[in-house]
């Protein structure tokens, strides 16, 4: 994929838990081919990715020459799921990384909302662009899928980490909001320095049509970028190499650069 003038892009990536799906072709190790595949052709520079357990990460080996990846489990649990970060070793130095949860209680490990069905976290990356020398912050999160009044608490909570959290001169937000734009969720962030890149014009990003029905096939995935950069280019990737899916979720990757230009090396 060549995008004139962007300086990163950015993939929001579900991989669906193997927690449910542990027989047959949607194994993980079956499907891991097809998401290696997938990265390895678009090589994008930041990758948000969610659901992935314990467990799932050494499926991901063949990735681990050019990515590095991070990111801590929703409880207490070592193989529970996890809101991964991936960076292009070859362009970003890590300066740290830490998890905290969506509760009113952020550091403590697998805190909740009472009414949530489980912890929900968010995973934050402070980088190094090797190239330019700039640091920034990227963060990647999975809010509640059960109930609406939760994920708003969720997104109120997050909204303030990163305030709190971020470091260097700008902050990318990935994840599974299991909300469309205009959700009570979302609409939140109409307030922040941040804008959504995926619009409803990309469609759904739920790959089960019936499924995709109940959010009138609008984008539940979503990428934030800082309102000062531009879209270059967007890619909702609908292929299934091997003839298998890697998820039951679309990934999607922005192209996404400040108009001064400061192009990607």
């Amino acid at each position: 994929m060549e995008s004139k003038n962007y300086e990163y892009s950015v993939m929001t990536c579900n991989v669906l838990t193997d927690a449910n799906t542990r027989h047959g072709s949607k194994r993980f190790v079956n499907r891991s081919k097809s998401l290696r595949t997938l990265i390895l052709k678009y090589m994008p520079d930041l990758i948000g990715m969610q659901e992935l357990r314990g467990e799932m990460i050494p499926h991901l080996d063949g990735l681990m020459k050019d990515y590095e990846i991070v990111g801590e489990p929703r409880s207490l649990h070592p193989g529970d799921e996890r809101c991964s970060i991936l960076f292009r070793k070859d362009h970003f130095d890590l300066l740290s990384t830490e998890t905290l949860w969506l509760s009113p209680t952020p550091s403590v490990p697998g805190s909740r909302f009472i009414t949530a069905l489980f912890p929900r976290i968010v995973t934050f990356a402070y980088l190094k662009d090797k190239r330019t020398g700039e640091t920034f912050t990227f963060a990647n999160t999975h809010l509640e899928h059960a109930n609406p009044v939760v994920r708003h608490l969720q997104a109120r909570i997050l909204i303030d980490l990163l305030y709190q959290k971020k470091q260097g001169s700008f902050l990318f937000l990935t994840g599974d909001f299991n909300s469309t734009s205009d959700s009570s969720a979302l609409k939140l962030f109409r307030f922040t320095n941040l804008r959504d890149v995926i619009g409803e014009d990309l469609g759904t990003t739920l790959r089960n049509p019936a499924v995709a029905l109940i959010f009138r096939n609008k984008a539940i995935d979503h990428i934030f970028i800082p309102k000062e950069f531009e879209l270059c280019d967007i890619v909702k990737i609908e292929e299934e190499p091997n003839g298998l899916a890697h998820s039951d979720h679309y990934p999607v990757i922005a192209y996404v650069g400040r108009p001064d230009g400061k192009p990607a090396a």
